[in-house]
């Protein structure tokens, strides 16, 4: 007996397309192949089948969490709503220089006039010129522009299919998230700092500095990015999350100073910039510039750095921010190691034997 698994690949498309369930990919593996063999207009319009009743706002924050929708998906998404709202592209520069000189258009048009002779393209026509000079008025869209306003989770989970590579080599930001931020303006900041945290705990030094970049507060949570940096012992990383980086107010004056600050994932980072003399003597550096913190240091982050042992950490946070440990930890400090991390006891416990009372009793004279 035929059951809907054993349809060709063209047919179950359609039914995923008519039945429009986000559940029914998962009911069967033949049901999830095609799905991800197909075109990804395709699959840009089964999204949109799914998610365009809740409005533009949210059809490609759902659409996103599907591993499906890749870089082309959300961009083919994006170019099927402005195409059904009646957002047209206009037409840039260089297609109005090319129908003034004559030049013929892919379907058989000058200008958007079409081709009666060779005489006529020869001819200028100033009436043609004035017509093109003016850009012509785009119709009003009917619905709004898509927008994005959250990450997706998946893109910070690590891909079992991709754990051989990286080992090999060092991961990187995920190219859906460029383009997100580079399109749409979501929260770096998205499910309570989710994005940041899974970066410090995966020591993805280039997706934090790219989080950083955009606006992640690593202060949310009581300041849980940094935490978690304290109990892996990642010094480099701490510097990263609090101190700022040179690049954050001084790029944008010198483009340069960018690609000389580097990635930021090193022992001075944000420590300060170096400016040229104003005198302009030979021989003598600039001025560093003390740049403000991204968080600050609690109390709480330094009993974590006495707990978890690290002592370059305790020094980092007691000596260069001048941030006093509690009173609890300072007293710990004192006792020795035994004290302070208390092993198994190996030895057994020694039974309480009552002291014997004195007997009064009469010597011999």
């Amino acid at each position: 007996m035929l059951t809907i698994t054993d349809l060709p690949p063209e047919i179950i498309l359609q039914v995923h397309l008519l039945a429009q369930n986000p559940l029914l990919p998962q009911a069967h593996p033949s049901l999830y192949r095609p799905l991800h063999a197909a075109s990804t207009h395709y699959v840009a319009t089964y999204l949109l089948a799914l998610y365009s009743a809740y409005g533009a706002d949210e059809v490609l924050v759902r659409a996103l969490r599907h591993p499906v929708c890749d870089v082309q998906v959300a961009r083919d998404i994006r170019r099927i709503w402005d195409k059904r709202r009646g957002c047209h592209e206009p037409v840039g520069e260089e297609t109005r220089l090319r129908r003034r000189k004559g030049d013929t258009s892919p379907g058989g048009e000058v200008a958007g006039h079409p081709i009666v002779g060779a005489e006529a393209s020869l001819q200028p026509n100033h009436a043609q010129e004035k017509d093109t000079d003016k850009p012509p008025h785009p119709p009003q869209p009917t619905a709004p522009a898509l927008s994005c306003s959250e990450l997706p989770r998946r893109l910070f989970r690590p891909d079992p299919t991709l754990h051989s590579i990286a080992q090999s080599t060092p991961p990187r930001v995920h190219p859906l998230l460029e383009y997100l931020f580079s399109t749409y303006r979501p929260s770096p900041n998205s499910h309570k700092g989710y994005p940041l945290c899974r970066a410090v705990l995966t020591s993805n030094t280039r997706l934090i500095a790219f989080l950083l970049s955009h606006g992640a507060d690593p202060g949310i949570k009581d300041c849980l990015p940094v935490e978690i940096a304290v109990q892996m012992r990642d010094l480099g990383m701490i510097k990263v999350l609090v101190e700022r980086l040179p690049a954050d107010t001084a790029g944008a004056a010198n483009p340069g100073l960018c690609s000389r600050s580097g990635s930021g994932s090193g022992a001075g980072a944000g420590a300060g910039v170096e400016t040229p003399s104003p005198r302009g003597e030979k021989g003598k550096k600039g001025k560093r510039i003390k740049l403000g913190d991204r968080v600050t240091i609690t109390s709480k982050l330094v009993e974590a750095a006495i707990k978890s042992g690290s002592d370059d950490i305790v020094h980092y946070f007691v000596h260069e921010k001048g941030i006093m440990p509690p009173l609890r930890s300072i007293m710990k400090l004192g006792k020795p190691d035994d004290a302070r991390h208390p092993g198994p006891s190996t030895n057994k416990p020694t039974r309480r034997t009552s002291t014997p009372t004195k007997s009064f009793v009469k010597r011999p004279v």
